[in-house]
């Protein structure tokens, strides 16, 4: 097509992309993705055998965090680009955590949706704010380079989390949830190591 630029080839001399703060934002994105890849198993688990929920149940239970975190990413990623990525990393881990604190007072599935909603929006904000620190910190012709890092630590977290999720679950869900708060809250504790403002490229 005209006017497409060609790829421009790495100098061999540039950086790495693994600056301390692009590690930060790796660090911060597996301890969150490790919370939230255990409880893929452990939510359908708990409705099923703490809520005595059937299919419907489970659906509902598992599927509505996705609604508030649909809805609210539009909102939050305006928000990032103007009050910075650490407001959305540190914000939304803290919200996340809080919900799984909420989950462990849960008694029947109406609780768990609400609960599951807190969670929905932490999440649009962790995402958001994580995703874009990560390209912020990449010069524009390695944003491909720093989106493959970030793939890294958010599926490295999602693969370990479910045999953590798992693990926990003999210990009681009280015991699940609150470990997956201190997750979260390790997410929340090194992303306020972020820049305040638009990260700086390596160059």
């Amino acid at each position: 097509m005209i006017g497409d630029v060609p790829p421009q080839p790495l100098d061999a001399d540039e950086p790495s992309l693994i600056s301390p703060q692009f590690a930060v934002v790796m660090i911060a994105s597996f301890a969150y993705f490790t919370a939230m890849g255990a409880l893929l198993p452990t939510v359908p688990r708990f409705v099923e055998d703490e809520l005595a929920g059937g299919g419907v149940a489970v659906g509902v239970g598992v599927g509505a965090y996705a609604v508030s975190a649909a809805v609210l990413r539009p909102w939050v990623g305006r928000l990032g680009d103007t009050k910075g990525r650490r407001l959305l990393a540190v914000g939304g881990s803290i919200v996340v955590a809080a919900s799984f604190v909420l989950y462990a007072l849960v008694t029947n599935l109406w609780m768990l949706v609400i609960a599951r909603l807190v969670t929905g929006a932490g999440e649009a904000a962790v995402f958001v704010g994580l995703a874009t620190a990560a390209q912020d910190l990449a010069p524009d012709h390695r944003r491909g380079e720093a989106a493959s890092y970030f793939s890294v630590a958010l599926y490295g977290g999602l693969a370990v989390g479910p045999p953590v999720g798992e693990a926990l679950v003999p210990h009681g869900f009280t015991t699940l949830w609150l470990v997956l708060a201190v997750f979260a809250g390790v997410a929340a504790v090194v992303s306020m190591w972020i820049p305040r403002g638009k990260t700086v490229a390596v160059v």
